[in-house]
């Protein structure tokens, strides 16, 4: 196991009579072991990538035994791909964790920011008033003054808000069941999915995300992270949002393109500087919204179960380099 764990009991128990489980607390490639090679399967958190440069030096010799590296987890934008098939490693992820854990921790924030909720509270704890009722009618002038939905609409209440959804996958499809009963009208964008999934779902479709942008109040992005879409909200999607000009998510905060915001994922972590607490109406969580202690165990246990496939012979269930794995 590479990364942040000194406990592998999960992992050891599913690997019984398989192999041997070792902790090997490591922060970054660089200082990955020289005797990498002689594990047969790795288990590989966030925090330690695997770019081509570790395969080159560390997992091509004639005696490496490695047959499997599984990212325990769903993103897979850590690992090369490909210089991992080309030494026949499989790589392998866990897509199904925290499918629940994320679809509800999104509808929670939507709530929140939608109903103003963190506004009310932030209002309530930073300033010092000497009764409720007027810290309540100071933190609703606050609220008039802000734009809480991405259109810049005013009004708090759910029923027939547009809630747009920016991948439709797992997590995206749990968001959209999750939001029906609130009264939410669901539309969705991807690219990648046939005709009549809104159909079955009875939702929306938008032919481009410029038109979701455009018409939704209310956006959730639900994308594992990949070449493709490697800030795909940026400058110049963000400015088909109606309202002034903007530039990226704070700019567009600031200037009410974008009345609240919620982040589970920065793009730098682990979050250090604090340069994001002072913002008004941003909700940061840390990186959390997939956890839950049975979604935790269940993460770990599948990803074990994967290297134990490949070390009795089979394939991974969830491989996804298969395309350069030499036969």
């Amino acid at each position: 196991m590479v990364d942040f764990l000194a406990d592998a009991s999960i992992e050891a128990e599913v690997l019984k009579g398989v192999a041997r489980v070792e902790c090997w607390q490591v922060e970054g490639h660089h200082a990955l072991p020289d005797h990498l090679h002689e594990a047969a399967g790795l288990l590989v958190w966030h925090l330690v990538h695997f770019p081509r440069q570790v395969f080159e030096q560390k997992l091509s010799s004639e005696g490496t035994k490695t047959k499997v590296l599984v990212r325990v987890g769903m993103g897979i934008d850590s690992v090369d791909l490909q210089a991992a098939g080309e030494r026949g490693i499989y790589v392998a992820n866990v897509p199904d964790y925290g499918v629940e854990e994320v679809a509800d921790s999104t509808l929670s924030l939507i709530l929140n920011l939608v109903g103003s909720s963190s506004c009310l509270l932030f209002s309530h704890s930073r300033a010092a008033m000497a009764t409720l009722t007027s810290q309540a009618s100071r933190a609703a002038a606050q609220m008039r003054k802000t734009h809480v939905l991405a259109n810049g609409t005013k009004e708090n209440k759910i029923r027939g808000k547009k809630l747009g959804i920016i991948g439709l996958g797992k997590i995206g499809r749990a968001v959209a069941e999750r939001a029906k009963p609130f009264g939410f009208d669901i539309f969705f964008y991807d690219p990648y999915l046939t005709d009549g999934v809104d159909k079955s779902m009875g939702i929306g479709r938008c032919d481009s995300l410029e038109d979701l942008l455009a018409s939704c109040d209310v956006v959730s992005l639900n994308c594992d992270l990949n070449t493709d879409n490697h800030h795909l909200l940026n400058t110049a999607t963000l400015s088909h949002i109606p309202k002034n000009k903007g530039t990226a998510l704070l700019a567009a905060m600031k200037d009410g393109r974008i009345g609240a915001a919620a982040l589970d994922v920065l793009e730098e972590e682990p979050y250090t500087d604090g340069h994001l607490n002072e913002v008004p109406d941003l909700l940061l969580t840390p990186h959390t919204a997939f956890y839950s202690d049975e979604g935790f165990i269940e993460m770990r246990t599948k990803a074990a179960l994967e290297v134990k496939r490949v070390l009795q012979g089979g394939a991974p269930r969830n491989c996804v380099n298969k395309q350069w794995i030499k036969s």
